[in-house]
């Protein structure tokens, strides 16, 4: 929640503020400021309204018009970097934080602030000690321990986050806690656990499914993406380490000659050979961060690594193939069990892109059709390949229905109904599940939109 403390006078205004109904109050802070367009106080909670409503840049206007009044307003500042960090220019988003704390260096909600837009700016290594002052001088904090959890996942310390988050589902019961404690149990190898952890979740919400809902996440930005993509052909150039584009990236750009709109980081491929931690830490002087570095130092990757590119906030996975007699064999990593895709041997040829060369599978057609199905060329934003992908490893299928419970709570706890719909009906292809199907029901009773089509049937596992 943005940081706010004062609020205009007005008695409508102010009750729609208290209810949280951004969306209706923001025509009437607007009509104030037209009266009054100086005014400090109503620049900044228009600035808030907008910030809820996802509006980041004319949140920020607003907010700085309030900052040029008063300058050194601690909520005003706090405000104005969280929107600069969701418009990904965390150099302005930094230094506002940081002038908030030295003008409120005890105000917890500020602080708040600085862990959230330290977080979008990849600064992992200034966390840790931030999360020790801050733990000790507020503890018990709400906002402040699901920070710290949201952290301790991010940077797999798994251990460390399941009492915690023990702790929450017992006091509150909200989806999002069952989904965060199903997200360490299928990190520590118990996939029932985490998959029972997952359906009370699902059953929370369809109890009230209106309660505790954050809001929904974004898709990467292509422009950002491309940016961050490029970024990494040039970093991986200079330490002279090949890869070639793999997964959505490869079939966004092969399919329609540009990444996918509704993707949510990109995917590289490396040859298994590839020295795992080295590369990482040589990423870390070409303007990438690892939030996980203190897990693979501990535990070199083997299957998967991701990387954030820090200018734009883009996350990459790094897919390292394995090849075998049979197949060239990629995926990632749970608890101890990998979750893998088999492919046909496949040669690399060039693919231009943005003024680049890539590396990229060839044949191209059939690669895609292995993990994608053979309707791959037409755009399905409701696929999932950890639950449909014909080339799913069989001793993969039990981590990857577990994936499709997370993520059909996650799109639950967004409120976004037409990809928790798309999830009820992936699922429905592959396992027999009477609260999925109740699920659907509600959803189509309760939110009546145009859903998704029913996807094509899995195919048959393939040794």
């Amino acid at each position: 929640m943005p940081v706010a403390k004062s609020t205009p006078p007005d008695t409508a205004l102010t009750r729609l503020l208290n209810q949280g109904r951004w969306a209706e109050a923001i025509p009437l802070l607007q009509g104030l400021i037209q009266s009054h367009p100086r005014e400090p106080t109503l620049l900044n909670v228009l600035g808030k309204c907008l910030l809820n409503t996802g509006q980041h840049a004319p949140a920020l206007a607003a907010l700085r018009r309030s900052l040029a009044v008063q300058p050194d307003t601690p909520e005003t500042l706090a405000n104005a970097a969280l929107c600069a960090a969701a418009l990904r220019d965390y150099q302005s988003a930094l230094g506002d934080i940081a002038r908030a704390v030295m003008l409120a260096p005890n105000e917890l909600a500020v602080r708040l602030v600085q862990i959230k837009v330290m977080i979008a700016a990849h600064r992992w290594s200034s966390l840790g000690p931030l999360f020790t002052e801050l733990r000790s001088a507020h503890p018990n904090a709400p906002g402040l321990n699901e920070l710290y959890i949201a952290y301790l996942l991010h940077t797999e310390r798994y251990t460390e986050a399941e009492p915690l988050i023990e702790a929450l589902v017992k006091s509150r019961r909200r989806a999002d806690d069952f989904n965060q404690l199903g997200n360490v149990l299928m990190n520590t190898d118990r996939l029932e656990e985490a998959q029972a952890a997952f359906r009370k979740g699902v059953q929370q919400i369809m109890r009230h499914p209106t309660t505790g809902a954050s809001p929904p996440k974004d898709y990467m930005d292509v422009s950002a993406a491309r940016t961050a993509l490029l970024a990494l052909h040039q970093a991986l150039g200079a330490l002279k380490v090949p890869f070639f584009l793999a997964f959505g990236t490869f079939l966004g750009i092969h399919r329609d000659g540009e990444l996918l709109p509704h993707d949510k980081d990109m995917d590289v491929g490396l040859p298994w050979k590839t020295p795992r931690l080295p590369l990482i830490e040589a990423l870390l002087h070409h303007g990438f961060a690892c939030p996980q570095l203190d897990s693979y130092r501990q535990n070199e990757p083997l299957w998967y690594a991701t990387v954030g590119h820090i200018a734009t906030g883009i996350t990459i996975d790094f897919f390292f193939a394995k090849k075998t007699d049979q197949h060239i064999e990629m995926g990632f990593v749970k608890g101890s069990q990998p979750l893998t895709w088999r492919f046909r041997p496949f040669t690399l040829v060039p693919l231009a892109y943005a003024g680049a060369t890539f590396q990229a599978p060839e044949p191209a057609a059939p690669h895609l059709a292995e993990v994608y199905g053979p309707n791959w060329q037409i755009p399905d934003a409701n696929w999932d390949s950890c639950l449909l992908s014909p080339n799913l490893s069989p001793e993969s299928r039990p981590l990857g229905l577990c994936f499709g419970y997370n993520r059909l709570l996650s799109a639950l706890s967004d409120q976004n109904w037409k990809k928790a719909h798309g999830y009820c009906l992936q699922l429905q292809q592959i396992t027999e599940d009477s609260l999925i199907n109740k699920l659907r029901q509600q959803l189509e009773r309760d939110y009546p939109q145009a859903w998704f089509p029913v996807p094509p049937a899995r195919a048959a596992a393939k040794d």
